[in-house]
């Protein structure tokens, strides 16, 4: 495998990687979420299972221990 496969392969299992721990935090917020008895709209949820940013989820996290709703979860 040359050089430029390897790099390209890494690459490729990083995003992967990243993109799988990211649907892993949607999960578990969507779920904290309905524990909690907080519904979300259609267009809140589709921000929220689109995101791949991992931190932004993490502070969504964060947010939904103590949110009293939707929308304090994410202003």
């Amino acid at each position: 495998m040359s050089r430029t496969e390897t790099r390209y392969y890494s690459e490729f299992f990083r995003n992967a990687e990243a993109k799988g721990k990211a649907e892993g935090k949607v999960e578990l917020l969507l779920r904290i979420l309905e524990a909690r008895g907080i519904e979300l709209t259609d267009e809140q949820r589709e921000r929220i299972c689109g995101s791949t940013d991992g931190a932004w989820l993490d502070e969504l996290g964060r947010r939904a221990a103590v949110a009293d709703s939707a929308e304090g979860l994410l202003d």
